[in-house]
């Protein structure tokens, strides 16, 4: 159903579902620059990592378990 090698998949499943964030380093090119970053915070993956850690998602779902047989989103975690 879901393709778990794409980038997409492995960053709402592994990133956002799992906490796995060392996988952004895998995501992220090398030298990635965030060039939305507010003025004087660090631009780099390791603040998208910070970031990410500070900001759990409100509504964890996971990915190949959201959907029940009766079509209704359910909480995985």
């Amino acid at each position: 159903m879901f393709d778990e090698t794409k980038p997409l998949y492995r960053f709402y499943d592994e990133v956002i579902n799992q906490k796995k964030f060392e996988v952004l380093d895998e995501l992220y090119a090398p030298g990635y620059v965030n060039h939305i970053a507010p003025f004087g915070l660090d631009n780099s993956v390791e603040r998208v990592k910070s970031w990410r850690r500070s900001r759990p998602l409100r509504f964890p779902i996971g990915i190949s378990r959201s959907i029940t047989s009766s079509n209704t989103a359910t909480n995985a975690s």
